[in-house]
C-alpha cells in the first residue's frame, strides 16, 4: 500500500505537478454552481454560464487529449459541465426561451411532456407562438 501511494506521489499525475492541482481547483467551479442552484434563476447570468458551458467542454477535450491523460480534469470538467447545462436550462426557464407545452406565460406550474425551445416543438413539430398564445399545425 504504501509503495503504490509512493508511487501516486511522484507519478506524472501526482500531487507534485500542475495535472493534479488543476483539477483540485477547478472543483471549486463544481462547488459554486451547485451552491447557485438554490438561488432564484433571475441571478443566473446567460452569458457566463455559456462561457463556462463552452470552457469545460473545450478542457474535457484537452483533458483527453494531453499525454499522460488526465482524468481528474476530465471528471472535474465533466461535473462542471453538467452543472452549468442545468444552470443554463434553469436560466433559459425563466428568461422564457424554454417553454413546456400546454402551459402559458402565466402558467409555468405544468410540466408535463415534451419541453420547447424558441417556439418549435420537435418531435410533434407543433409551431408554438409564445406571443399570441396561440397553436397551429405546421407539416415540414
Amino acid at each position: 500500500m504504501a509503495s503504490s501511494f509512493r508511487a501516486f506521489l511522484n507519478s506524472s499525475v501526482g500531487p507534485k505537478t500542475t495535472h493534479f492541482w488543476g483539477p483540485v481547483a477547478n472543483w471549486g467551479f463544481v462547488l459554486a454552481g451547485l451552491v447557485d442552484m438554490n438561488k432564484p434563476p433571475e441571478m443566473i447570468s446567460g452569458n457566463m454560464t455559456s462561457a463556462m458551458c463552452v470552457y469545460s467542454a473545450l478542457f474535457m477535450r484537452f483533458a483527453w487529449m494531453v499525454q499522460p491523460r488526465n482524468y481528474l480534469l476530465l471528471a472535474c470538467h465533466a461535473s462542471n459541465e453538467t452543472v452549468q447545462l442545468y444552470q443554463l436550462s434553469r436560466w433559459a426557464r425563466a428568461q422564457g426561451i424554454i417553454v413546456w407545452p400546454n402551459t402559458s406565460i402565466t402558467n409555468i406550474g405544468n410540466r408535463t411532456g415534451k419541453f420547447t425551445i424558441k417556439g418549435i416543438k420537435y418531435l410533434n413539430l407543433q409551431y408554438i407562438d409564445i406571443e399570441q398564445r396561440n397553436i397551429q399545425q405546421k407539416s415540414y
